[in-house]
């Protein structure tokens, strides 16, 4: 992450930039809170844009705009400001330098006057810069912008199996071309392994039937669920000749293995591992909020061939426990900012846990944390504990 921190007059900003959202922190002293507004933006591409623009509005005074069309309308801060001292902007685009005016608003709905303004410049970072590459797609966060740009249309089964749809690319927004790029780039002197929970997205499917018929290594590891999905959508795409018997391992234990990822060899060019949260399904891809991330490096992928390995035995929770302990064992603080851990599941007890626990009272500014389902008692106490520290220091 790049951040910025600028100051006008009674009022601060903090600028934190990913790779294509930037979130903007703000705050003022109490004296200039009477009759605050909120705050107008202006944004524009250093280099490319030659003046800024206005920014978006999702909040209408009802005074204004008694009926406002969200969907249709073009509601601007300069009128309808701001109305939080915490904003995002979602229509980044990586590796890009942005300048943002931010104007805190007076006066009343219809006649607005603006405080000095408040410039800040912050870049955006690249989304593969040689060793890690991060993409998130948009997903159902972005329903009203998805709304607005396609006029709610649901895609088909047709649209969505197209990577080159403009609505799979748009909810996509670079995740899925990424992992087909990772996989259709793969040479015939190098090797994929995978390990798959959810298989059943045809578009990945078809790139690994495609390098297995161009004579590459491949050996996958698929879930071998209840409902026989991930066969059935293995059958359709047609992997599930006896041709392909010897390039799928059925992974039939434990009862949700929840792995997602792939590796690939070439001691010339480094190994890489491509993981994140995002199933081989159509909703990973363009339903659900998820991040696909690419680790170019040979000890963590090595590492991942070693659990691969582990995992390719379809061994039952206990011994895969003890294994999975030995290549992984509990880490040490990390102080080094460059240094690298792989840890890995099952494990035999939730000291793990205590580990992520510690790393959040470790926190001394802030912490950024991101949950798909319940998280455990202790490691939320220590969470709260420690945001309370945080935004008290």
């Amino acid at each position: 992450m790049r951040t910025k921190t600028v100051s006008a007059g009674k009022f601060h900003a903090k600028a934190i930039a990913g790779t294509r959202a930037i979130m903007i922190a703000l705050d003022c002293e109490g004296s200039a809170r009477r009759g605050l507004m909120g705050f107008a933006f202006r944004r524009k591409r250093v280099g490319v844009d030659p003046e800024p623009k206005w920014l978006r509005s999702l909040k209408v005074f009802k005074k204004l705009v008694p009926k406002p069309d969200l969907e249709n309308g073009d509601y601007r801060t300069n009128d309808f400001p701001i109305q939080s001292f915490l904003w995002s902007d979602y229509t980044a685009e990586p590796g890009t330098q942005y300048e943002f005016e931010i104007h805190p608003a007076y006066g009343q709905p219809g006649a607005l006057t603006f405080a000095p303004k408040l410039t800040l410049t912050v870049e955006t970072e690249p989304e593969n810069d040689g060793k890690h590459g991060i993409w998130f797609n948009r997903g159902a966060i972005a329903s009203q912008a998805y709304a607005r740009e396609f006029k709610n249309h649901k895609p088909t089964d047709a649209e969505m199996n197209n990577p080159n749809d403009k609505h799979t690319l748009w909810l996509s927004r670079g995740l899925l071309k990424a992992c087909l790029d990772f996989i259709d780039t793969t040479k015939t002197s190098e090797k994929l392994r995978a390990c798959v929970y959810e298989f059943t997205y045809p578009p990945i499917i078809e790139a690994f039937k495609k390098k297995i018929d161009a004579g590459c290594d491949v050996l996958l590891i698929v879930h071998s669920d209840k409902g026989g999905k991930n066969k059935k959508a293995m059958k359709k795409a047609g992997l599930s000749s006896d041709k392909y018997k010897k390039f799928i391992i059925w992974r039939t234990r434990p009862p949700i293995p929840h792995n997602k990822f792939i590796i690939k060899l070439n001691r010339h060019q480094g190994n890489q591992v491509w993981t994140g949260s995002t199933n081989i399904t159509p909703s990973g891809f363009l339903g659900q909020s998820n991040v696909g991330h690419l680790v170019t490096d040979n000890d963590v992928a090595d590492t991942y061939l070693k659990y691969w390995t582990i995992v390719s035995g379809n061994p039952t929770n206990a011994p895969e426990a003890k294994e999975v302990e030995t290549l992984s064992p509990y880490p040490p603080p990390l102080v080094d900012t460059n240094s690298k851990t792989c840890i890995f599941s099952p494990r035999r007890s939730a000291s793990m846990l205590n580990w992520y626990a510690d790393r959040m009272s470790d926190a001394t500014s802030s912490i950024m944390f991101t949950a798909a389902f319940t998280v455990a008692k202790d490691s939320s106490n220590r969470w709260r504990a420690t945001a309370t520290s945080c935004a008290s220091s």
